[in-house]
């Protein structure tokens, strides 16, 4: 998850071809419409229809400039829902206008890495806690949850999280309660 500038390591993310039957779930905001459209052009380009494995939503929070993009949004939109089966997106990349719903858009039990505006990880670390999720905030970031290096206090770690965790090499991390 990121906002504004932490696109970057989103980006380096899409670049990467995962195996395994592992999903990826990338949730960015931005309030600059003018980052929104480059990001989301660039998407379109790194994107295939065979990364089935990826779930993107790209939101842009910027209510000032909405009329204005109303059809840049749609070229967006009409982008990713090629009338060609093999060119379309619309599966894969979401264009919103607005915040993104992250206790909807979390899977449970994911773990999450953030990077942005603090307001935002203060909605991420509460949803993440309802899906019990860890959270690993980005360097960028001002709010801390948890003692530095730590994930976020979730309420519970299922056994599939653990055995996944420990056969990771991340078997030294703890939730706290």
């Amino acid at each position: 998850i990121g906002t504004g500038s932490g696109v970057n390591y989103l980006l380096d993310a899409l670049q990467y071809r995962f195996t395994g039957g592992r999903h990826l779930v990338i949730l960015w905001s931005t309030r600059d419409t003018i980052l929104f459209n480059w990001v989301s052009d660039l998407v379109g380009q790194i994107v295939s229809p065979i990364d089935t494995h990826l779930k993107i939503v790209l939101a842009n929070t910027d209510k000032t400039r909405v009329a204005k993009d109303t059809s840049t949004q749609s070229l967006h939109l009409s982008t990713a829902e090629s009338k060609d089966p093999e060119e379309n997106l619309s599966d894969i990349v979401t264009h919103l206008v607005g915040r993104i719903d992250f206790e909807y858009e979390i899977p449970d039990n994911s773990d999450v890495f953030f990077q942005g505006a603090s307001k935002v990880g203060k909605a991420v670390r509460v949803a993440c806690k309802k899906n019990y999720c860890w959270v690993y905030k980005g360097t960028g970031g001002k709010e801390v949850d948890a003692p530095a290096g730590k994930p976020a206090t979730v309420l519970k770690e299922p056994s599939s999280v653990a055995a996944d965790k420990k056969a990771n090499g991340f078997d030294n991390l703890t939730y706290e309660k």
